[in-house]
């Protein structure tokens, strides 16, 4: 079966699986100089899998514009970090970043299945154990899941929108 992928395109579509385009996300490595072995529908899958972590671990600020809407942007009554409003039909480039930023995080910790992946690991908060051949790496920080995976830049970037208040 084909990968069921639809992007929000502002005005609240039933069916959005993303914020983000393959295109964008694509762009976004190359922004930053990232690279992904993913092409086609693995980048789909990857742009659904991180719009789900989205959904699941912010509260936005706001209100949703339809009731039927997939996902929670568009909102009414959001404001930029600099107290901009944001257009009610719009989808902030700060969501659009989180998202990439959450998916090449998922993509780096398939790679390394499961491994923890982050440069600064140490620096935020992650400790290691080890008895005989077995270790375990856990984070104690608050925004990392299971699989150690860190969201702060997404959390950074999604800030102004979630009064730091997350579903998990």
């Amino acid at each position: 079966m084909p990968v069921e992928f639809n992007q929000e395109d502002g005005t609240g579509l039933e069916d959005s699986t993303s914020y983000v385009s393959s295109a964008e996300y694509t762009q976004y490595l190359e922004n930053y100089g990232y690279s992904s072995n993913k092409t086609g529908d693995e980048i789909l899958q990857l742009l659904n899998r991180s719009q789900l972590l989205i959904n699941e671990r912010y509260w936005f600020k706001g209100e949703i514009v339809k009731n039927t809407q997939a996902l929670d942007w568009p909102r009414h009554r959001c404001y930029t970090k600099n107290n901009v409003s944001i257009a009610s039909d719009e989808i902030p480039k700060a969501l659009k970043d989180a998202q990439c930023s959450i998916a090449y995080q998922i993509d780096l910790a398939d790679e390394a299945e499961g491994e923890i992946t982050n440069p600064n690991a140490e620096k935020e908060g992650y400790q290691s154990q080890s008895l005989g051949p077995m270790s375990i790496t856990y984070g104690n920080n608050s925004s990392s899941n299971d699989r150690g995976i860190s969201y702060n830049t997404a959390d950074t970037l999604l800030k102004p929108f979630t009064d730091n208040t997350y579903r998990v």
